[in-house]
């Protein structure tokens, strides 16, 4: 994904803390798949509770339309996602998701070819 990183715009905090660097997903991971689109009726129960992507797997979770809160488990910020944005999710990294209305999204995985 390199230096540009893998978002067009920078997510904004939902609240007065002070913002971490995000996670960038390293160069040379391929996508080895895409859940479907989730909406805020379709989303998974379990991504709505702290979970995780598998070791050596790198998220994306992507917004389509809407707003979809993005919290990691570990600094507790709450990110607020707006269509064409999207946060990088490292492997293991606790972290859970909150459709904010109408909104429409999926998650994409990445990992190292060789492995």
């Amino acid at each position: 994904m390199g230096n540009n990183g893998p978002y067009a715009t920078a997510p904004r905090p939902c609240d007065n803390r002070k913002v971490t660097v995000l996670p960038q997903i390293p160069d040379g991971l391929e996508l080895v798949r895409s859940t479907p689109e989730f909406d805020q009726d379709s989303v998974p129960k379990a991504l709505l509770n702290a979970h995780r992507v598998a070791i050596g797997v790198w998220g994306l979770a992507v917004v389509g339309s809407g707003t979809l809160d993005f919290t990691f488990e570990d600094d507790g910020i709450t990110h607020r996602l707006q269509a064409g944005e999207s946060m990088v999710i490292p492997p293991s990294q606790l972290h859970h998701v909150a459709p904010v209305g109408d909104v429409s999204f999926h998650v994409e995985f990445y990992r190292d070819p060789v492995h």
